[in-house]
């Protein structure tokens, strides 16, 4: 994974300015993309999260060439400790 697939592109930003309407005010308007990019943004970084601990599981099960998957508990607690 990389720092990108974290953070919304150009393209999401802009569709996301452009769905909030004119009719708003300055004020509200500006309020409204906030929260709108604020909650687009959480939830990129949040599914972001999710496919960095598959993929870390994944590996892990690949790596061993096991049938079933066996982590560690120590290995497995740094790594949560890792993600925060």
């Amino acid at each position: 994974m990389e720092a990108k697939d974290t953070v919304m592109s150009d393209k999401q930003v802009s569709i996301i300015l452009e769905s909030i309407p004119s009719e708003l005010g300055v004020a509200r308007g500006l309020v409204e993309a906030q929260e709108k990019l604020t909650q687009s943004q959480a939830e990129i970084s949040f599914k972001a999260g999710i496919r960095e601990v598959v993929e870390w599981i994944a590996y892990q099960f690949m790596k061993e060439g096991k049938d079933k998957l066996s982590i560690y508990r120590e290995t497995w607690q740094a790594k949560l400790k890792e993600w925060g």
